[in-house]
């Protein structure tokens, strides 16, 4: 790929990503900001989330969240544990080489309970600075997980 072709790619990258803040009526730094100051206080293994994208599913009034979540390497690793008993830890090996390690997903590590009331408190968030104000659940199993 020459310069041109990267330069072309970038910035189509940077356009679509300018779209979908356009969709969700608010850049993706606001949202992200205070979802990590409400949600570190509440959670002291919350260490930060990094917005990639946000999707409405308009059919079901759900928000996924796309992106990075980093959390606390221990408590992270006794959740994982937990609900993958058979296979060991793998901490922050599938950033090192996506095509040999499987990358965790907070979906991996959580369960139903935790979920949804994480939903619950990322709802008022997402619903009060989103053009999404008919949201009725927030989808965040998605979310990549850095160990911190």
């Amino acid at each position: 790929m020459n310069i041109e072709e990267s330069i072309r790619k970038v910035l189509n990258e940077w356009y679509a990503k300018i779209d979908k803040e356009k969709q969700a009526g608010v850049p993706y730094k606001v949202v992200e900001n205070l979802i990590n100051k409400t949600m570190s206080k509440k959670y002291d293994w919350w260490k930060g989330l990094e917005i990639e994208e946000l999707s409405f599913a308009e059919s079901i009034d759900t928000v996924t969240i796309y992106g990075i979540i980093n959390i606390d390497e221990d408590w992270g690793g006794n959740q994982y544990i937990e609900y993958n008993y058979s296979r060991s830890f793998p901490g922050n090996d599938g950033w090192e080489d996506p095509y040999e390690y499987e990358i965790v997903h907070l979906g991996d590590i959580i369960g139903n309970e935790m979920s949804n009331q994480l939903s619950k408190d990322l709802k008022p968030i997402i619903t009060g600075v989103t053009k999404y104000r008919s949201t009725k659940k927030i989808r965040i199993g998605v979310l990549k997980i850095k160990f911190v």
